[in-house]
């Protein structure tokens, strides 16, 4: 399912990235994949999509789905949200800042066949930080309400290889009823 929702942002003229922003441009697609490898004591790691589309100059959606894997089963968490940008400063300036809000769905399988789920309310920020042309920080921070109170944090930087390349690496932690899963992640951007 991924994969093909993957594909269909493809067809409208995407962008590979590893990492949100806050900047989205109308009529272009963001495709991001990124690996997180993620210390809490056991072997576990995740892997991270999202598709992010400007719809108008002051509307994005996005849909992000993360699957973390380790010895006792897996997690998936798909959050689907609209986001919208502020407008804090001059034109030029190197902050740039979002909101957002949508839903959240958490599953949790475990390797016994037993499984549990449930759906939220998500709320949350992204900014950008334009360090200089090709380098450029980001943040985000984001709640969901589900059975339990959901933290998605993350922070990192995105390089400008060439006009059409990016490399980022950033950390990223989730924390839910007093367990914390964070680790560092990295990814490539293909822009076209």
């Amino acid at each position: 399912r991924i994969i093909i929702f993957m594909l269909a942002a493809l067809l409208v003229s995407a962008n590979l990235s590893a990492a949100p922003t806050a900047n989205l441009t109308t009529g272009v697609a963001r495709l991001s994949a990124s690996a997180h490898s993620i210390d809490y004591g056991a072997e576990a790691h995740s892997q991270i999509y999202e598709a992010q589309y400007g719809i108008n100059p002051n509307l994005g959606a996005s849909l992000e789905v993360a699957r973390i894997s380790d010895v006792d089963g897996r997690t998936y968490i798909g959050t689907l949200y609209f986001q919208r940008p502020f407008d804090i400063s001059q034109a030029g300036a190197r902050l740039s800042t979002a909101g957002y809000a949508g839903i959240t769905h958490l599953s949790v399988e475990d390797n016994f066949d037993d499984s549990e789920s449930n759906t939220g309310f998500t709320l949350g920020l992204i900014a950008d930080y334009s360090i200089c042309p090709e380098l450029t920080a980001y943040g985000r921070a984001g709640i969901a309400f589900l059975d339990e109170t959901l933290w998605t944090l993350d922070a990192g930087i995105r390089y400008e290889v060439r006009p059409q390349w990016f490399l980022s690496l950033g950390y990223r932690d989730y924390e839910v009823g007093g367990s914390s899963l964070g680790g560092f992640l990295a990814g490539a951007t293909y822009q076209f």
